[in-house]
């Protein structure tokens, strides 16, 4: 385990040698899933054209609640070694708080200070008076991801607050959500290729 926790670098290669060193040991590499359907995920995002993606099998927060991936993310630019933002999922947080179910949950937080210190002096900022439309992209799986990512993109640049979410919940209780959180359109991708768009009042 030691020997796994000191396994870092290129996403592939290190996936790579951990399940080379998993063999010669005979240790359950399941948990390699996990990290490989995230790393091909994040592929559809394309962000390996514009950024640095490194996979550390060692990496900790020093918190105890996260129950599965923690990432964390730096910044060149940034004059310590200090992350801009970090977190992971956490899906027995809920009850150990004292709710009545487990409850799978995914969440960061992000340093203001160190963000807006490596933002350039023009850079826009939105007005508090500005209130965008939020549009809620729900894929029906993997299959249509791209295409999600590409209506994301649409809307994105049209001023558009745009979510991807998966979920399973059916269409009255995900209209019900959408309205909460001021959702104006919901749009299910079917892996077919085909839309359906609803607009919340």
């Amino acid at each position: 385990a030691s020997e796994l926790a000191q396994l870092k670098g290129h996403p592939s290669k290190t996936i790579a040698s951990a399940k080379l060193l998993s063999s010669q040991f005979n240790l359950d590499v399941s948990c390699l899933s996990e990290i490989e359907d995230l790393l091909r995920t994040l592929s559809l995002y394309r962000l390996d054209e514009s950024i640095t993606i490194s996979l550390d099998l060692g990496l900790t927060t020093g918190i105890a609640y996260y129950s599965g991936i923690v990432f964390e993310i730096q910044s060149p630019s940034n004059r310590s070694s200090l992350p801009l933002a970090r977190g992971g999922r956490y899906d027995r947080l809920v009850k150990a708080l004292g709710g009545k179910e487990q409850i799978p949950a995914i969440g960061f937080a992000i340093n203001l200070d160190r963000l807006a210190s490596i933002l350039p002096e023009d850079y826009p900022m939105v007005g508090t008076n500005h209130s965008p439309d939020r549009v809620l992209i729900i894929p029906e799986g993997f299959q249509s991801y791209q295409q999600s990512l590409k209506l994301a993109e649409e809307f994105r640049s049209k001023g558009k607050i745009t979510e991807i979410a998966s979920t399973n919940l059916d269409r009255n209780s995900l209209e019900r959500v959408a309205a909460e959180s001021g959702v104006q359109t919901l749009i299910w991708v079917n892996d077919d290729g085909t839309n359906k768009n609803i607009t919340i009042r």
